[in-house]
């Protein structure tokens, strides 16, 4: 597994997964959990996309199963965090 993502080798279908990450701060979960959050699942979207060792195939698999998971994870955070302060 790559530590670092060398932005200029990565593939141009890569940074269509980095504009779905901004658009789920923008629309789900926005603030400084969101765009951590956000952040983290980009930076390691790049790092698959980057890999070269595997398929193209195996890579877009992978990038999509990561944003299908990042936007679960915001949904059901963001679910607990509204329901916390319904209770306040």
């Amino acid at each position: 597994m790559k530590t670092s993502v060398d932005v200029k080798n990565m593939p141009k279908w890569g940074f269509i997964f980095i504009v779905l990450y901004v658009v789920n701060f923008a629309l789900l979960m926005g603030g400084a959990l969101g765009g951590a959050l956000n952040a983290g699942f980009a930076y390691r979207s790049a790092q698959i996309a980057a890999n070269f060792e595997k398929s193209t195939g195996r890579r877009v698999l992978a990038c999509v199963g990561l944003w299908i998971l990042s936007v679960i994870v915001e949904i059901f955070l963001a679910i607990i965090i509204s329901s916390l302060f319904a209770k306040l």
